[in-house]
């Protein structure tokens, strides 16, 4: 490398010339040296002292470009409806009309559908609300709606009570004692009914949960604390030696898990003639024993070691080791299931408080992609180009609805619950959930949980008696084709509450929720059926009855819905 200055270079030389300045004395004789420019040169690249105010020119011009641009973005942003407007076009060039007895998707333009998603994402980030709303932006934190968590992976062993005690996995079938249990209405369908006194039980053939780590999850109901101390779900004991006696049951009123001699004991107090979900993990790795209550820990202990039994009889309603004869379980136990595996909190969360889901996509647009399979039945209705695959859609006529039966968790008072769901209207009127226990839309109980005002707003409702509904009134929606995501939460902590778009849009007081106390509760999209004209409290919704649109991925929890899972929501593509 040469990095010495250069200042006299051999420039040519017209010796012509030369001669006839030579031949004028009159002229000045000196030859001036022609203008010299100085340079550098670093591992073989010429450069000049100006190249670095070139340089900051240079990145002072990118920085004037970078900020043209983002302010581009920003306005192209905040332009909301010309994002509206073209996904509008988008939607319209590629709707596809199927029945129900199309099985093949149709398959759309390419780039039509890559600028669908990126209008999308642009929507994502924008609300249209109108002026004078009252509105609480929000920001996204850790969820557990980002993904499917429910899997049957190293399932062992499941009894769903539906009339049998058949094991519908792997041939664990029940054989019931002198006095088997009955079959009465369970969480979904049938349930086993243990009573106490008449020593009600059942057991199956050894189960291996010997040094691995597992999880047993059931629904239950407890009706009765006859006995002083334990009433046992299920056990494998068949010595009572430390960590060689497996005992689940309700001690003095709280769940308990324990190995004999290393156990652990919930939190909460169980109350009697509710529904809960019970779960109970173990850990191989870390030893830890996890009791999960309606899906949220109950109580943790890290165990001395695993489970070392090799034999006996795994039983449900009784122990035969821990209390034999006075620990009988009285009440309903419902969904018995074991896994070979440890569930995630996530996992475990979702199989408690997911009541149903409908995804609305072929093949099978009208089943319950949820864990408990409701049952459904529709009328009048078409499957359409969704937000996510497909969507169902509601044509306006009377009887143009989707049903939904058994969903228990609607029918206990003041269990908190969400509806989540994307709607495309194309009339600002009717009814888009209405609850009721009659299948006609009437009954003891029924009332619109969502619909619309008579001036269009939409309207989310609660029971909180006999006589009255509240209301949370959200904005006047667009009538697009535009996806709206919509998401009503209540608890007796925060109320009612009505988000569109990843926007609080709609916050009001009701610290209570009445229940029907009764099964089966029946949900109805899209319509309210008989349920007008004063035989049902209709609140704020101002026409009730079919509504005229589409609907997508509509999901039912019992749980209230947390600001970080509406923002996982909108985000789902």
């Amino acid at each position: 490398m040469d990095n010495d200055s250069i200042t006299d270079i051999a420039w040519p030389v017209n010796i012509e010339s030369i001669a006839k300045s030579a031949n004028q004395p009159t002229l000045k004789k000196h030859i001036e040296k022609p203008y010299t420019k100085k340079y550098r040169r670093c591992f073989g690249i010429v450069y000049y002292p100006c190249s670095l105010w070139c340089l900051a020119l240079l990145l002072l011009l990118v920085v004037i470009i970078l900020a043209i641009i983002i302010a581009l973005l920003i306005i192209f942003v905040g332009k909301n409806n010309q994002a509206n407007a073209m996904l509008l076009a988008i939607n319209s060039t590629e709707e596809l009309n199927y029945t129900t007895n199309i099985t093949e998707p149709t398959v759309t333009n390419a780039s039509a559908t890559a600028v669908k998603m990126i209008m999308k994402m642009v929507m994502a980030m924008t609300t249209t609300v109108p002026v004078g709303t009252t509105t609480t932006p929000l920001s996204c934190g850790q969820s557990c709606l980002n993904e499917s968590w429910i899997s049957s992976a190293h399932s062992i062993a499941r009894w769903p009570f539906d009339g049998s005690y058949t094991d519908i996995i792997n041939g664990h079938n029940g054989f019931p004692s002198a006095y088997p249990p009955t079959f009465a209405t369970g969480y979904i369908l049938q349930a086993a009914s243990f009573n106490a006194s008449q020593q009600q039980a059942m057991h199956t053939s050894f189960i291996p949960l010997y040094n691995v780590s597992f999880t047993i999850d059931a629904w239950i109901k407890p009706t009765g604390y006859p006995n002083p101390e334990n009433h046992s779900i299920v056990g494998l004991c068949p010595s009572k030696i430390v960590n060689k006696c497996l005992h689940i049951n309700i001690r003095n009123k709280k769940l308990y898990f324990g190995f004999y001699n290393d156990d652990l004991q919930g939190g909460t107090e169980i109350l009697l003639n509710e529904w809960i979900h019970v779960a109970f993990s173990f850990d191989k790795v870390t030893s830890m024993q996890t009791i999960y209550l309606n899906g949220y820990l109950d109580g943790q202990h890290k165990a001395s070691t695993t489970l070392e039994i090799s034999s006996g009889n795994f039983t449900v309603g009784t122990n035969e080791g821990v209390n034999f004869g006075i620990g009988y379980f009285q009440g309903y136990i419902d969904q018995l299931s074991i896994a070979q595996r440890l569930k995630s909190s996530c996992e475990i969360l979702e199989i408690a408080t997911l009541a149903a889901r409908f995804k609305f996509d072929i093949p099978s647009p009208y089943t319950d992609s949820g864990p408990n399979e409701v049952a459904t039945t529709y009328l009048d209705t078409s499957i359409v180009v969704g937000y996510l695959n497909q969507a169902i859609s509601f044509s306006g006529v009377s009887m143009s609805y989707f049903q939904a039966s058994g969903l228990t968790s609607l029918g206990i008072s003041n269990r908190a619950f969400s509806l989540a769901l994307r709607i495309q209207p194309q009339k600002l009127s009717g009814t888009l959930a209405h609850l009721s226990t009659s299948s006609l839309g009437t009954g003891s109980q029924c009332f619109p949980l969502l619909g619309f005002a008579s001036n269009g707003a939409i309207v989310a409702q609660v029971l909180i008696n006999n006589n009255t509904v509240v209301s949370a009134t959200g904005p006047i929606l667009p009538v697009s084709s535009t996806w709206i995501e919509v998401v009503q939460t209540w608890s007796s902590t925060n109320g009612l509450r009505l988000y569109v778009n990843n926007t609080l849009v709609s916050s009001v007081v009701a610290s209570t929720f009445l229940g029907s106390e009764t099964t089966p509760n029946y949900l109805t999209l899209g319509n309210c059926l008989n349920g007008r004209d004063g035989r049902c409290h209709n609140g704020l919704v101002g026409q009730p009855g079919p509504f005229t649109g589409a609907i997508d991925d509509f999901r039912l929890y019992s749980r209230e819905l947390t600001m970080e899972d509406v923002c996982t929501l909108t985000f789902i593509v």
